[in-house]
């Protein structure tokens, strides 16, 4: 027991003397994938941890090996963390769009729910097939009420491209919603 808490402590002190040397790097990679200081502390803190776990085998490198092994670590965490972030968003946004129409469809009768729920799943399925700047566009318009200021800062597009977006992701839908027939 007490050489396990003795290589712990080794490894953490290692990774102490790796983020007083990469520190500042550590961050500069993370920021070339956000400018947020919570993310980037997320980032940086789950890249620590994924090196903590591979003390061993960084404590065996050379200096310009650590340092790339570092900036790989930091790389895939940041990857790693922004991918999850925006799969629980696409999934808040999704959820809230059912949690809508789910509202609507208790007001009305049985057949009316069964209709409503199977137009919902094709409404869902049509929105989850547009190419990614489409969705997002149209889901922080509609489902979100978001300016198209709000739309670009959250998107990285740029303001004035946000209504073409729009109108293209409105078309796509109409046309993956009827199957391509007129209404």
């Amino acid at each position: 027991m007490k050489d396990a808490l003795k290589l712990y402590e080794e490894e953490a002190r290692f990774i102490g003397d790796l983020y007083d040397e990469f520190g500042k790097l550590m961050f500069a990679v993370a920021g070339r994938f956000t400018k947020d200081g919570a993310d980037l502390e997320d980032i940086v803190s789950a890249a620590l941890m994924a090196l903590m776990r591979n003390a061993q085998t960084l404590q065996a490198l050379s200096c310009e090996a650590r340092k790339a092994y570092t900036v790989r670590a930091v790389t895939t965490s940041a990857i790693g963390y922004l991918r999850k972030r925006k799969l629980k968003q696409d999934r808040e946004i999704s959820i809230d769009a059912l949690d809508a129409h789910t509202s609507d469809a208790k007001a009305c009768g049985t057949e009316e729910t069964i209709l409503l729920s199977s137009e919902l799943e094709a409404v869902i399925s049509s929105i989850m097939q547009l190419p990614e700047n489409e969705r997002r566009c149209l889901q922080l318009k509609f489902l979100r009420n978001r300016t198209d200021e709000e739309i670009a800062a959250a998107t990285g597009l740029s303001v004035s491209s946000i209504a073409q977006y729009i109108k293209r992701a409105r078309a796509h839908l109409r046309t993956l919603y009827t199957g391509g027939k007129g209404e």
